[in-house]
């Protein structure tokens, strides 16, 4: 199976709830691995036997003895893998590892393991045709309602109430309590607030000053870092673990450290001030923001959109002019890769390939201050699909005729035979 959805749709949490379920089974054994530690140079076998028998304190399933046997149990088709986050692998030799991947899966299934691999919906191409496709759907209005109830007992109807206020002709906000870690997010802020934010990025912002709000409590006054001096230094190091394309979510500590900041200018009016990258990743994880390993060789962040959200604050410091690399993609039918419909398969055409930069950019939109256009428009030329989705889904406060140019480009490629289909 490929399980696909949305950023922030469940996928890891259905995949951690399937793991709990097969556990208390007689069938085969589930092995949940994490994509993200799948690195370039390792064999397959080598990635699963480091996740199957490395140590606890790094989130491992320390269990050696049974890794020793791993050719034995796949012979007796005893394992059901469960790996999470194709989209987070590290994007250096990513087309040979999924294809070792995609093998691998051809050579054992038939003995009887299974495989369940789950990745972000916009970034699967044609890597894993022909298996059962899955999609992960948006939380229904009665499944968000439920949720309120139990998590704002006392405040939950006015909660609702703010969700279906209408914007822009449509209930904007419902649609984005739908995604359960939005969700989760939204809960969270009208607790501390009584409102919401107007977009997805604001939300973000308001739910990070409050994570550093609460570590901040319980930090001692002369370990305090500013948060805008930390969210700065986040910003950067989220950029550039980001644009290095070797790396996945997954990054050694001392990589992190080393295209960290010492010194950040949160306001370009005053002096820059001291940002001291072991300090920051130690209040960052105490926020909740990034997590690490046990041993603290190794960290991510909390989640792939605080990431993106971090990397996006940093963008918008940056001349689009000097971005068009990031943003460009397949966009003719020459350009595209060749793919060859499998025989009985009806799955829906392959995407073009993403840029990796999809929901930083549409993150940055909406944090863009009213009117400025520059993000926009430059894109409109470059990615006018991903243009397209900056206004719709991060709801970029852009001027009449920016909206008409984006849509004027968008209508002209539908039209135009020399664009690809996907």
């Amino acid at each position: 199976v490929i399980l696909l959805g949305e950023p922030g749709c469940g996928k890891t949490t259905a995949l951690e709830h399937l793991a709990y379920e097969l556990a208390d089974e007689t069938g085969p054994l589930p092995l949940a691995l994490r994509l993200s530690e799948f690195a370039p140079g390792m064999t397959l076998e080598d990635f699963i036997v480091a996740g199957w028998s490395g140590p606890d304190e790094a989130r491992h399933w320390a269990a050696p003895e049974l890794a020793e046997n791993l050719t034995a149990y796949l012979d007796g088709g005893k394992l059901f893998f469960l790996l999470d986050a194709l989209n987070e692998m590290p994007h250096e030799g990513y087309a040979e590892r999924t294809q070792a991947l995609r093998s691998f899966i051809n050579k054992w299934s038939p003995n009887g393991n299974r495989f369940l691999v789950t990745c972000r919906v916009l970034d699967y191409g044609e890597e894993f045709s022909g298996l059962q496709r899955v999609e992960v759907q948006p939380l229904r209005e009665e499944q968000v309602a439920e949720f309120a109830k139990r998590e704002l007992p006392d405040t939950w109807e006015a909660f609702l109430q703010e969700l279906n206020k209408e914007g822009d002709g449509e209930r904007s906000l419902l649609k984005l309590a739908r995604n359960p870690y939005m969700l989760t997010v939204m809960i969270d802020v009208y607790a501390q607030d009584g409102r919401l934010g107007e977009n997805r990025a604001a939300l973000m912002t308001r739910f990070t000053e409050i994570l550093m709000g609460w570590c901040k409590e319980k930090c001692p006054a002369d370990e305090w870092l500013d948060s805008d001096v930390q969210r700065a230094a986040l910003s950067v190091m989220a950029f550039k673990v980001q644009e290095r394309a070797g790396f996945g979510t997954l990054i050694a500590t001392a990589q992190a450290r080393a295209v960290m900041p010492v010194m950040v200018q949160p306001d370009p009016k005053w002096p820059p001030r001291p940002s001291p990258p072991d300090q920051v990743l130690k209040l960052a994880a105490s926020a909740n923001i990034i997590e690490m390993t046990g041993d603290r060789s190794a960290l991510r962040f909390y989640h792939q959109l605080l990431q993106e959200y971090f990397a996006a604050r940093e963008m918008l410091k940056r001349s689009p002019e000097k971005m068009a690399h990031l943003w460009r993609w397949p966009w003719l039918e020459k350009e595209m890769p060749r793919w060859g419909r499998p025989k009985n398969n009806r799955d829906p055409l392959p995407p073009s390939p993403p840029t990796k930069w999809e929901e930083t950019t549409i993150m940055a939109a909406g944090l863009m201050p009213e009117n400025d256009d520059g993000l926009v428009r430059s894109l409109t030329e470059i990615n006018p699909v991903l243009a397209g989705r900056c206004l719709y889904e991060g709801r970029a406060e852009v001027r009449p005729e920016t909206r008409r140019a984006v849509i004027e480009r968008l209508l002209a490629a539908i039209v135009d035979p020399k664009v690809a289909l996907r």
